[in-house]
């Protein structure tokens, strides 16, 4: 049977990995001027930059004189861009991340010209099960993929993928990888062996008569003669057509022959072809825990502040706010992400977390002084402005660190009516605080307090929906003491701390209770930097078996019991393999 043969060519562009994205964008320079030259020379020939728009700035950026190169050659479907801005993971980021992804990278893609509208992701590690609706949401009807599906699920490569939600695209999936078709053999018989092998029996299993065949590897330069290869293979096979081919042309003729495809839903991580590899998902936990923190801090509480700063007459920073993204979906990437990546690079994926969250807290304090100045009451006194970047009321202890002119005060509300707090720690920096101060304006003299105290503070609080509630000093004390206790306790538990840091905890509702919990285990890893292995002679260490410096303290408002912990662990492996705990490892629990 005639088949028609796409071949695809790209480069799968890991922005880093085992080298950085500094010696990546090197390569790049290099690289992509090699794939314009080749365009511009050869109108027949097309290439894929990967979907990723971070390509085209990371070479503008020192190369800004091949910005009108870039634009013609998108411009004539040459050059295939769009429409990611970062080649994202899907099973460790957050949905916001991926959406904002895809819009930063179609925003970015436009200003050339066409973008490819396909979800087209060659090797992120696994397919998360929302991804369809968010294709959808994008007005993208396909996908093209290699991990997470296997011939125990589907028989052909083309197939029709449902999401949790029940939204639908036609899947392609790539069972061999992007790379496949990246070393086409010049000679014979090689040649013919090749193709006859790697895609007429490899990659033949489509819906159709029609074969998905990338040509590209990662980092891979573009094949120069890979017109002249085709017209070669064309008159060696003539029962078969060859052709230089995009994504886009590959779906369009699976469609149009409208096959009746199987089905597959959910979530794709079916391992048995392609690795997902798993383990990194908790490989490097500091630098997933920050990814999380910036994004849940980014998309929950600096952008909702600025719309309420922007509603108050104040500027929204776009450019800024896009920044920040930008930074994220570096991080983003699959391998970043999955910091399955060298040392040196996952030094690099935390200061790019760390230039964000820098960025975003900067933002929140700026644009939250500005709302705090715009509804302030009376100006005279010491206030404290709660803004609520969430879309309902809220309510309960807030505990913040602030700055006080005596050690006796109270607090009010808007109303007037006396507000409980709690004093967690209080000292005394008034010598510090006043040698410090700019007066901004030297003809007006600022009242100057004669005591500073930095104070941590519980505050009883009450903030409706996206806005915000201010409170002020006042002369009557309202605090409530923070003592001494044995055991943490509200209306729904009773928590006793024991020796060994453990906790003995009763749910009063159901009267059961929960002995011995917040056992903290220590184990080995003897794997590499994508998958975890047991050691050979493992020694497993718990928390339980240490002694415990314990101190609980407790006010109507807070009880919290601060428990420390000093475990010896061994060092390295051949340690543990002996069983010598020579090292400790200070601990530091909050409840």
């Amino acid at each position: 049977m005639t088949k028609k043969i796409h071949v695809i060519p790209h480069s799968h562009w890991d922005r880093e990995w085992y080298f950085t994205t500094s010696r990546s964008k090197v390569y790049l320079m290099k690289d992509l001027q090699d794939v314009l030259e080749t365009l511009e020379k050869q109108p027949e020939m097309r290439f894929m930059l990967d979907a990723q728009a971070s390509l085209l700035d990371d070479y503008l950026a020192w190369r800004p004189q091949d910005g009108d190169r870039i634009s013609n050659l998108v411009q004539k479907g040459q050059l295939v861009i769009g429409p990611w801005y970062t080649q994202t993971d899907q099973m460790v980021i957050s949905a916001e991340s991926i959406v904002r992804n895809l819009m930063y990278g179609i925003r970015r893609c436009s200003e050339f010209g066409p973008v490819m509208n396909v979800g087209y992701v060659p090797d992120s590690f696994g397919q998360a099960g929302n991804m369809p609706q968010i294709y959808r949401s994008f007005g993208m009807d396909s996908t093209v993929f290699w991990r997470g599906v296997c011939d125990d699920m589907v028989s052909h490569t083309d197939f029709e993928w449902e999401g949790d939600d029940g939204s639908r695209v036609l899947a392609a999936q790539i069972p061999f990888g992007y790379y496949i078709g990246g070393n086409i053999p010049e000679s014979e018989p090689e040649s013919s062996r090749f193709w006859e092998q790697e895609c007429l029996k490899k990659m033949g299993h489509g819906a159709t008569d029609n074969v998905y065949f990338p040509n590209g590897f990662d980092q891979a330069p573009v094949r120069k003669n890979l017109v002249e290869l085709i017209e070669q293979r064309n008159a060696a096979d003539p029962e078969n057509t060859y052709v230089i081919s995009t994504v886009e042309d590959y779906l369009r003729d699976v469609k149009a022959a409208a096959p009746d495809l199987e089905k597959v839903k959910g979530e794709l991580l079916m391992a048995k072809h392609s690795r997902i590899h798993k383990s990194i998902f908790s490989s490097r936990s500091d630098l997933k825990a920050e990814n999380t923190a910036v994004q849940n801090y980014v998309a929950n509480v600096l952008e909702p502040l600025l719309v309420i700063s922007a509603s108050l007459g104040n500027e929204y920073p776009k450019k800024t706010v896009e920044y920040i993204w930008k930074l994220l979906f570096e991080n983003a990437a699959h391998d970043s992400i999955g910091s399955c990546i060298a040392d040196t690079v996952n030094e690099d994926v935390h200061t790019r977390n760390k230039q964000a969250m820098d960025t975003a807290l900067a933002l929140a304090e700026l644009h939250g002084r500005l709302i705090a100045t715009s509804v302030a009451g009376d100006k005279n006194r010491l206030s404290w402005t709660l803004i609520n970047p969430l879309p309902q009321k809220r309510k309960g202890v807030r505990i913040f660190t602030t700055y006080v002119p005596s050690d006796s005060f109270g607090i009010v509300n808007e109303k007037g009516e006396a507000v409980p707090y709690t004093i967690l720690s209080m000292r005394d920096l008034t010598e510090y605080v006043l040698n410090q101060t700019i007066v901004l304006n030297p003809s007006d003299q600022p009242e100057k307090p004669e005591k500073v105290y930095e104070a941590v503070i519980a505050l009883k609080y009450e903030v409706p929906a996206l806005g915000y509630a201010q409170y002020q000093i006042a002369d009557e004390n309202t605090a409530a003491l923070l003592v001494e206790s044995d055991v943490l306790e509200n209306e729904f538990y009773r928590i006793s701390v024991n020796k060994n840091g453990s906790l003995d905890i009763l749910e009063k509702q159901s009267g059961r209770l929960y002995k011995n919990q917040a056992v903290l285990e220590e184990n080995g890893d003897d794997g590499d930097s994508f998958n975890y292995s047991p050691p050979r002679q493992d020694m497993v260490i718990r928390s339980s078996a240490s002694q415990a410096d314990v101190r609980i303290e407790s006010s109507p408002l807070v009880s919290r019991a601060i428990i420390h912990l000093d475990m010896k662990v061994p060092t390295d492996l051949e340690k543990r393999s002996r069983g010598i705990a020579d090292t400790v490892m200070p601990v530091t629990m909050t409840v």
